[in-house]
């Protein structure tokens, strides 16, 4: 369930992004949806509304949930503030590559794999295995945050559409081309 709920934020940007150019009345209030505008709005509020049914339902946060959100509502209140996708569309990028980094920076001063020091008690393994989990960690969300690049750059956002690999796929998943 709680696995679930990590999807609530993107499913809420997602679904908005393909309200684009739709007017909404509620009672007197009238919004037309903007595009990526919009959908970073909700994106920001419905993750901040995740982390507050987690708090509820389970007590606690995880840290690396907190981290998204601040990643979250840092990069997308300024490409909602500033009208420029490019901060929202680099946001996973710059979170993945931080996370590489952390590991990285970890291992070089620590000399102890960040997952070792994490769960001490929990795993035991030779330096080699935890050596190969650092590098393998770090690769792993290197790649990430370049398939992101990949994506933000080569998927045509203006075209309206967010998963348009051209118009075939835009028309499976988007019915707009």
């Amino acid at each position: 369930m709680k696995q679930l709920l990590e999807f609530f934020p993107l499913v809420i940007f997602f679904g908005v992004y393909q309200l684009s150019g739709t007017t909404l009345t509620l009672g007197g209030y009238v919004h037309t949806v903007d595009g990526i505008y919009s959908a970073t709005l909700a994106l920001i509020i419905a993750t901040l509304l995740q982390l507050i049914i987690i708090k509820v339902v389970w007590g606690s946060v995880e840290k690396r949930l907190l981290g998204v959100a601040a990643a979250v509502t840092l990069f997308g209140g300024a490409t909602v503030a500033l009208r420029d996708p490019l901060f929202i569309l680099w946001k996973p990028t710059v979170f993945n590559w931080a996370l590489a980094l952390v590991y990285v920076v970890w291992h070089v001063v620590r000399k102890r794999c960040f997952f070792q020091e994490l769960l001490p008690n929990e795993i035991h393994m030779p330096a080699g295995a935890w050596n190969k989990i650092t590098l393998v960690s770090t690769l792993h969300f290197f790649m990430v945050g370049a398939v992101n690049l990949f994506v933000a750059y080569t998927i045509l956002w203006i075209r309206g559409c967010p998963l348009n690999f051209g118009p075939p796929s835009c028309s499976l998943f988007c019915g707009r081309c």
